[in-house]
């Protein structure tokens, strides 16, 4: 009796695994708990996203990566370094598989407000705000910005 033309795809949902199946090439995948295994279908299992996918694609699309160096803190990558840490070495490793990294899309920086302080007597209003690079001190008098320093 010949194979059945679905039998690798039989045997890993007998296993658990989940299946998704398509009319055509052109159709999208879709999930299904009970496939029929009709003949003139595809079938596959649905692949694991890779760990680092959502870094991966935000990379690819222009968003800047950090991998972490142990004890030196975050490190960027740049589109180009991005591209040719992506692909393969000779030995067939890529640092995405590697759990030696660990990557992250560079967070936003976030200014954060820290202290006020108004001199009842000229009317000056101090703002402190705290950055990675350090603090900013705005000082207003009468409404208009007069001092700025970086502390």
């Amino acid at each position: 009796m010949p194979k059945h033309i679905h039998a690798e795809v039989i045997k890993a949902w007998a296993d658990g695994a989940e299946v998704e199946y398509r009319e055509h090439d052109d159709k999208p995948w879709k999930e299904t708990k009970g496939p029929g295994f009709v003949a003139y279908f595809q079938y596959r299992v649905k692949p694991v996203p890779h760990k680092w996918q959502k870094e991966m694609d935000a990379a690819l699309a222009g968003a800047v990566i950090q991998w972490l160096k142990p004890q030196h803190g975050y490190h960027e990558w740049t589109v180009w370094e991005f591209a040719k840490q992506h692909v393969k070495n000779k030995d067939g490793d890529s640092p995405w598989d590697d759990d030696f990294y660990q990557f992250r899309i560079k967070p936003e920086q976030v200014v954060k407000f820290v202290e006020a302080k108004l001199d009842v007597q000229s009317g000056a209003l101090s703002l402190v705000f705290k950055q990675l690079q350090g603090n900013l001190k705005l000082t207003f008098e009468d409404g208009k910005l007069v001092k700025a320093e970086v502390l």
